[in-house]
């Protein structure tokens, strides 16, 4: 599947609801002591690249020494989750040609995010300058958004270092064939996403709903048993595995308990969420109750408050993205002259929208959409 700026759905929605990122047809997933990983190549993901306890370090390593204290839960008394996508990357097949059984590999994280709060609905803005969810896969999948914002920017400005390459129509790009990416998280995700395929059919590994709210779930969705004809053909070629870490998150709820074994404290899910992405701007973003943590209700709403990863900053990087390329280079779907607001966008994506509506019609009768006036901001 190539990804491109006309698919901005793709990018804004989808990472976790099309295979983790949106890249492939076929993916598989990895079940960890404390969460999972999620892999997108089925032929890679058997651990011969990458093991379980590899990444569970590599997220672990970067959340001690490349996050800062700000953000992170008081030990003696809260915990938090955390989640993660790791870019992997192969020698390419002409590096193994001329060096035979010397594949290299690199992982890099690439995005991280922290978080255990929903904000509820009553607190929801029409703005779009609100983070509604900031559960750690979503705080983790918004930043992984920021940084292929910031590669398909680069892609079309023609460096060769962004991990996209031209796809096969106009306006669209496509993953090297060299990289994949691994998604981490320490937990089980909030919500039916919790609901994990595996591979024996009969077998379904379900949790319960982590933190204390329950709120604004409709983002944790799993689409995997919802596929049409078309799709459940194709995932059938997807080989599922699990590999399974014994490295513990320390800042983990299950950690903290035992560390406050003989505590009188009341343990409590921290407050802030962390969000940090593979961005040469501001990669680091701290918030609390859906703004930039430290802000008072006098700000609410300015520029300032807003979180990097909420929908109306994604969007206006999405549009700045938009302008700085030519038309005859825009996929169809953005040379429109009627495109205004968010809605707007997410309405020009036709495939998007009747893949979508399918999927409610056939599979997800109850879902709960959010009414539109929470979309129509610019």
């Amino acid at each position: 599947m190539s990804l491109g700026l006309g698919y901005w759905n793709l990018v804004q929605e989808g990472v976790m609801q099309n295979k983790v990122v949106g890249f492939e047809e076929v993916g598989a997933v990895n079940q960890c002591r404390d969460g999972i990983q999620f892999c997108l190549e089925p032929a890679l993901a058997s651990g011969a690249m990458w093991s379980a306890d590899e990444i569970a370090e590599l997220c672990y390593l970067h959340y001690r020494t490349r996050l800062p204290k700000q953000g992170k839960p008081d030990p003696n008394r809260e915990w938090t989750s955390l989640a993660a996508v790791v870019k992997v990357e192969s020698s390419t097949q002409r590096e193994v040609l001329a060096s035979p059984g010397n594949l290299q590999v690199t992982k890099e994280i690439v995005a991280m995010g922290t978080g255990t709060k929903c904000i509820g609905q009553n607190k929801m803005r029409k703005t779009g300058d609100i983070l509604n969810d900031s559960h750690a896969e979503i705080v983790a999948k918004r930043s992984f958004q920021r940084y292929l914002l910031h590669q398909i920017w680069l892609a079309a400005s023609h460096q060769q270092c962004s991990i996209f390459i031209p796809g096969t129509e106009t306006g669209k790009w496509k993953l090297k064939p060299n990289t994949i990416f691994v998604f981490f998280s320490s937990h089980t995700p909030c919500g039916d996403a919790s609901i994990i395929p595996i591979s024996e059919p009969e077998n379904r590994l379900s949790k319960p709903v982590a933190g204390d709210d329950a709120a604004g779930q409709s983002e944790h969705r799993s689409n995997r048993d919802h596929l049409g004809p078309e799709d459940k053909r194709k995932s059938e070629k997807m080989e599922v595995k699990l590999l399974q870490s014994d490295l513990r998150f320390e800042h983990s709820r299950q950690a903290i308990q035992e560390v406050q074994t003989n505590s009188k404290t009341k343990l409590v899910p921290c407050s802030a969420a962390i969000s940090w992405s593979a961005v040469p701007e501001q990669p680091l973003d701290v918030t609390s109750d859906g703004f930039r943590q430290g802000t008072t209700k006098k700000r609410i709403g300015s520029y300032q408050s807003r979180s990097k990863i909420c929908k109306v900053e994604l969007f206006h990087t999405f549009q700045k993205l938009v302008t700085s390329i030519s038309q005859e280079d825009l996929p169809d779907t953005l040379r429109m002259k009627t495109l205004e607001t968010y809605w707007d966008y997410k309405e020009a994506a036709l495939n998007y929208q009747e893949a979508w509506k399918v999927l409610r019609s056939q599979a997800l009768l109850g879902w709960v959409k959010n009414a539109t006036e929470y979309l129509h901001f610019t």
